[in-house]
């Protein structure tokens, strides 16, 4: 299940957020240049690398799972063990290589949890994918 990420800006204009400051000009201009870098595209080398990498980072937190003082490592660094904090433009891109259309509307510029496992199968079908569109080089 892929889930968009909470916005915690305390400058939120949300109808739902009532905050008495207004949000500084550089605060703007930073989060701009934050969406426009998250907004990259990515080569397809670059999206199985990107994707390869986080699965990584989650199979450390799984294997700390495994033992008492690793669980607690886990709940004190606030670690995940069900889902993958993504930038939509990653789980868009996969979704998109693979030929299926993501189960919610992706917004490139937000970030995303999705379920590990649901990541993991994406990843192993792109990856076949890229890896056959890949040009074969010929050995000497």
């Amino acid at each position: 299940m892929v889930k968009k990420k909470q916005d915690r800006n305390p400058f939120s204009n949300d109808a739902n957020h009532h905050h008495f400051l207004e949000e500084p000009l550089f605060l703007k201009i930073a989060r701009g240049v934050g969406q426009a870098m998250t907004a990259q595209i990515y080569s397809p080398e670059d999206l199985i690398i990107h994707s390869y990498n986080k699965i990584v980072q989650m199979n450390a937190v799984l294997e700390k799972e495994k033992s008492f003082f690793g669980r607690i490592y886990n709940k004190i660094a606030g670690e995940d063990i069900i889902s993958i904090a993504l930038d939509g433009i990653v789980i868009q891109q996969l979704h998109d290589v693979v030929g299926i259309k993501p189960p919610i509307l992706i917004e490139i510029q937000y970030q995303y949890n999705i379920e590990h496992n649901e990541l993991r199968d994406l990843f192993a079908k792109a990856q076949k994918i890229i890896e056959k569109k890949r040009p074969k080089t010929k050995s000497h």
